[in-house]
């Protein structure tokens, strides 16, 4: 068998499937000879350290904390074929991996949550609300649809002064982007994307 492609991934799976025994497996270069320690789900479970949820999902069948069964409709087959069911995150965080956040779901049932693949994502939504409402100025009509339109508004970190104190603040510093970056703490890059910005959108 070549190494390419998926080839690993497909010997892997005939290990486990004929249970053979690699214990003649040494590995190579900085691995050679050396046994690696799988590390205990309980680090992942209190998201001290990260995995994807692919992985997680094996890792909580091989542990048999889950089963591969709907924890909704409770289906575990389709036409007499197992189904691969999917790990969901209740709160719509993909990174806490706390226990009683998982579910194991089928894809009917999945497609079907209220934040499956970012739909009604409530942390996104509240973040850029906060940001919007750190703006510290009186916003018009015409500002506010400027907003809806500005791509990346809701993901601002640092509340921007209006393009009239930009200017001022600006002309203050004698056009110095360093010094005005300073006072905001951000680089003086990001000062001439605001500037670019205010143009654009006039916010």
């Amino acid at each position: 068998m070549t190494t390419k492609g998926a080839n690993h991934n497909t010997l892997k799976r005939k290990i486990n499937e004929f249970d053979l025994d690699t214990s003649h497996f040494k590995g190579k270069g900085w691995s050679k000879g050396r046994s690696l320690e799988k590390v205990p789900i309980e680090d992942y479970l209190n998201n001290t350290r990260k995995i994807s949820s692919w992985k997680l999902k094996n890792r909580l069948l091989e542990e048999h904390l889950k089963e591969n069964v709907c924890e909704i409709c409770g289906i575990s087959e389709w036409n007499g074929k197992p189904i691969s069911c999917q790990l969901h995150h209740k709160d719509g965080d993909n990174t806490n991996n706390s226990l009683d956040n998982l579910q194991m779901l089928c894809p009917n049932c999945h497609s079907q949550t209220d934040n499956f693949a970012g739909r009604k994502n409530r942390k996104h939504s509240a973040r850029r609300r906060k940001h919007i409402s750190n703006i510290d100025r009186a916003l018009t009509k015409e500002e506010r649809s400027k907003i809806n339109q500005h791509p990346r508004l809701g993901l601002r970190r640092v509340a921007r002064p209006s393009y009239l104190q930009f200017k001022k603040e600006l002309t203050e510093f004698n056009n110095n982007y360093c010094a005005m970056a300073r006072k905001y703490g951000i680089s003086d890059s990001a000062i001439r994307k605001w500037e670019k910005s205010y143009k654009k959108y006039g916010v």
